[in-house]
């Protein structure tokens, strides 16, 4: 099937997507994937957004490559099994469903977790790594996490670090 460039082959449960726009999918064109719950390959140099609207996204083994396009990860978790699995020069933002979901980093209870197995999903190189949506009252719990990158947190206030935290390149605390 192809529509305005972009060609869909299917093969099984694989989606293979081409696009026809001079090579590649960019520039203000953005890839969006909803409803999926498991990533083997997208490598692009526009925006990436994912979301999952029923459970955990999981990014499998060849993971995602952004280039120079944001990428986005939205689901009630997320999960990155395998190192340096998703790639890209400029942002991430990891974020739950709703506005007001409680997030954990590193351990804790809450249902959007990242783990430092997720964190270390995340290939050296983002200019920054959001955890939570620009709009939410979450409550993050942030214990026992490390990041390589620069990160902002978004919450609704307090942000409880019961635990250690190493952050090579700063952190940003984006409270209401």
């Amino acid at each position: 099937t192809s529509v305005d460039g972009l060609t869909a082959d299917v093969v099984g449960d694989t989606i293979s997507l081409t696009a026809t726009l001079g090579g590649t999918i960019g520039g203000a064109n953005a890839l969006q994937i909803d409803s999926t719950t498991s990533v083997s390959a997208i490598t692009t140099d526009a925006a990436i957004n994912l979301l999952e609207t029923s459970g955990t996204l999981t990014v499998a083994l060849a993971g995602i490559s952004s280039g120079t396009g944001a990428i986005t990860l939205t689901a009630a978790d997320i999960a990155i099994p395998n190192a340096n699995s998703v790639t890209g020069s400029t942002t991430i933002r990891l974020q739950p469903l709703a506005d007001g979901d409680a997030i954990s980093v590193g351990t804790g209870a809450a249902a959007f977790l990242l783990t430092q197995t997720d964190i270390d999903g995340l290939t050296e190189g983002f200019t920054n790594i959001h955890i939570g949506r620009t709009t939410g009252s979450h409550a993050i719990t942030i214990e026992d996490a490390s990041f390589r990158d620069s990160v902002t947190f978004w919450s609704q206030g307090l942000l409880p670090v019961p635990g250690s935290v190493a952050i090579t390149d700063g952190v940003d605390l984006n409270t209401r």
